[in-house]
């Protein structure tokens, strides 16, 4: 079994801050991503950023892709209930739907 990886050390406000830069930087610019990381207190050497990066790149690339490129989440205000519609209409042509 191999090491824990260090994100399993981050609290949950660091494990947001870390997959938030990473998706920022778009999963590459490995120096720039541990620079802006070591000013929110978040030290992984860079080998061990490296294989984290590589592994949320495959966890990512694994789930499956929608045929609808937009899903949409309707909460009743009221009840509380939520529902998950998806729709081939992209996020624009819903808003002005709703808005008409």
């Amino acid at each position: 079994m191999g090491n824990l990886s260090f994100a399993a050390y981050l609290s949950d406000a660091e494990k947001n801050k870390l997959d938030d830069t990473i998706s920022a930087y778009r999963y590459r610019r490995l120096d720039a991503i541990r620079t802006e990381l070591a000013g929110h207190g978040i030290l992984p050497t860079r080998s061990a950023l490296g294989r984290y990066i590589k592994a949320e790149r495959e966890r990512l690339e694994s789930l499956p892709v929608l045929d609808t490129p937009t899903t949409i989440t309707i909460v009743d205000c009221r009840s509380g209930r939520a529902e998950i519609v998806y729709s081939t209409l992209s996020a624009e042509e819903i808003r002005r739907r709703i808005a008409s």
